[in-house]
């Protein structure tokens, strides 16, 4: 077994199907590679659009990854999952390829599964009283996991 990587239990029971742990594949390219791996593994793609320079998101995303995805149960559980993170603006060139993803603000979560499926946006930030508040690890692992492939035991 290669280290950094995790064994998936793929629906042909003798094959197993590896994924990078702990790989984030980058912007349009890495989303293709993820697509051909997602091909390969079954495995779902966790998709992540952020943003650093747009002043009324400013901070979401760096806090979304640094208390969010870097939390160890967060981290953890998508080590199941292709990864991709693309930048926003898109590119032009990129516009075509994520055009069916559609929202107004980052951090914008969504799940691909092998199907080309992705059942909506995934929210990672509650807002009481027009303020963000990170949703805690559970939550978010349980709303990952609602619009997920189920895993074969």
């Amino acid at each position: 077994m290669m280290v950094g990587w995790v064994g998936l239990v793929s629906a042909q029971p003798e094959r197993v199907a590896r994924v990078p742990a702990k790989q984030w594949f980058q912007g349009e390219r890495g989303y293709e590679q993820a697509k051909e791996l997602q091909k390969q593994t079954g495995a779902d793609i966790f998709l992540y659009f952020f943003r650093y320079d747009h002043n009324d998101e400013k901070g979401l995303c760096r806090w979304w990854e640094t208390k969010g995805l870097q939390h160890g149960h967060v981290s953890k559980f998508l080590q199941d999952y292709i990864k991709v993170k693309v930048q926003m603006p898109l590119k032009k060139r990129e516009q075509e390829t994520f055009a069916a993803y559609k929202f107004n603000k980052t951090p914008a979560v969504f799940v691909v599964t092998p199907d080309g499926r992705f059942p909506g946006r995934i929210q990672v930030f509650d807002w009481p009283n027009n303020r963000p508040e990170l949703k805690s690890a559970s939550d978010i692992i349980a709303d990952i996991s609602k619009v997920s492939t189920p895993k074969a035991e």
